[in-house]
């Protein structure tokens, strides 16, 4: 079964579960009109980038991108981040501590670049469905809910029209998807995470490849302001085929293309 075909079956409680409030669905984020307040939810995890961490410092980082994966993705509905509930879940508690500290200062730093407010979460201690790593790291996984508020227009999409620019705005690395398949492109090269980047731009590949998500919320704060946006597109787990969601039926010519930089040129090889 497709990735699509689990969303699609989800997808139809949501219609139900939505009733006869006006929604925006199928979106990066829902948009729920709630006593005349306009609510957008969003819900990620981090997926397998952590396994890439290996001490506690790393989940700093972590934590940047499990608040950014979701951030991103309410910003596109022209939504303001507002709050962030995050779910940790753990094999056992043991050693887990200096871990959650961690993902805790990575919160802050997320919250100082107006991704919204870390305001409570869950803890859960899952023996049997989490698993500790071998090499010693406490097995966890760590995702969110975000919430956020729009105050303006839905940004949907439905203003694209002929003549618009697409403009592309550039990552800090691999973000926070894909990396179960880059994972085995490290494995098959043999590359060696804790040496020097074969493809340059200084420190380890491992230091690389945990850089944090860019937070893009100022940045589409700064855009709808000016008037400028008529749509944004996450390019996360999709890819390009993202920018579908935002077209209602459109094409687009994407006529300019950078050479793949660093990590990405590295992988296209």
């Amino acid at each position: 079964m497709s990735v699509e075909a689990v969303v699609a079956a989800l997808a139809s409680l949501a219609e139900r579960a939505t009733g006869d409030r006006p929604a925006l669905a199928g979106h990066f984020a829902n948009v729920m009109d709630i006593g005349g307040a306009r609510i957008a939810l969003a819900a990620d995890g981090v997926g397998t980038k952590h396994l890439l961490a290996t001490g506690p410092e790393d989940f700093r980082g972590i934590a940047i991108d499990c608040v950014a994966m979701n951030s991103n993705d309410l910003v596109c509905v022209g939504a303001r981040p507002v709050a962030i509930l995050d779910y940790l879940a753990v094999e056992t508690a043991d050693g887990v501590a200096p871990y959650a500290a961690a993902i805790a200062a990575g919160f802050r730093d997320a919250e100082a670049e107006g991704a919204g407010a870390v305001v409570g979460g869950e803890v859960a201690v899952l023996p049997g469905v989490i698993a500790s790593r071998a090499d010693g790291v406490p097995g966890l996984d760590l995702a969110a809910t975000a919430v956020g508020v729009v105050d303006g227009e839905i940004l949907d999409g439905a203003a694209v029209a002929p003549g618009d620019v697409v403009i592309a705005v550039a990552s800090s690395g691999v973000h926070s998807n894909g990396f179960t398949s880059l994972r085995g492109h490290v494995a098959d090269a043999g590359l060696d995470l804790d040496a020097a980047a074969p493809w340059g731009g200084g420190g380890t590949a491992r230091s690389q490849l945990l850089t944090p998500t860019l937070l893009y919320p100022r940045l589409v704060e700064a855009v709808a302001a000016a008037g400028a946006g008529h749509a944004a597109a996450n390019i996360t787990g999709g890819g390009l085929t993202n920018l579908c969601r935002v077209l209602h039926g459109s094409g687009m010519v994407l006529d300019r293309w950078a050479a793949p930089a660093g990590v990405f040129g590295w992988l296209l090889e």
